[in-house]
């Protein structure tokens, strides 16, 4: 291997760890959404250390081969202390503006999609529930409506036929009626 190699694979390392303590801080200030599951907080920050680990790996072998040496962690240890003595206040400022206006567009995003999307949806179902329910009234108001009047002709019919059958045969029909119906009267 080559002192120009070398001297590439040390700055590259060097970038790798500022990388590093960049995207640990991210990370850490991400993480405060699931700090109350354990179980999945665990997964996400080995995912991200594989994930981590892999990305430089790759870079280093991109550079070297992927040759391991005691000066490529040095170099990624010097890189992480120079973010945190050197660049850490900037990106903790360059970070919080980010996630300020991101957390500003996510909201902005999603009241649009509320009030142009969901909003009317809302609407509209409920001028249908409120069609759909004024129909089932008019509907129920009509056929009691309905019930009520062929009721009373019924009635006004068998009082009139009532009148004009005799006695014997009405009779006649109550027995069988009596004889024939499906209710059980008990008997006393």
């Amino acid at each position: 291997m080559t002192l120009d190699t070398q001297f590439y694979t040390m700055m590259t390392m060097v970038l790798g760890g500022i990388y590093l303590g960049a995207v640990y801080y991210t990370f850490r200030q991400i993480a405060v959404f699931w700090r109350h599951r354990v179980s999945i907080r665990y997964m996400i920050e080995i995912m991200f250390w594989l994930v981590q680990a892999a990305f430089i790996y790759f870079i280093l072998y991109k550079v070297n081969e992927g040759v391991l040496r005691i000066y490529v962690f040095l170099s990624l240890f010097c890189g992480y202390a120079m973010f945190k003595a050197l660049f850490e206040q900037a990106y903790q400022r360059i970070n919080n503006m980010m996630f300020y206006w991101v957390h500003a567009l996510y909201t902005f995003v999603s009241r649009i999609i509320f009030y142009c999307v969901v909003k009317p949806i809302q609407l509209v179902l409920s001028v249908l529930l409120l069609l759909l329910t004024a129909i089932y009234r008019t509907i129920v108001y009509l056929v009691n409506v309905i019930r009520t009047i062929f009721t009373l002709l019924a009635k006004w019919m068998w009082a009139i036929i009532k009148v004009l059958i005799p006695k014997k045969i009405l009779h006649f029909f109550y027995f069988i009626l009596k004889k024939y119906s499906k209710i059980i009267r008990k008997k006393n």
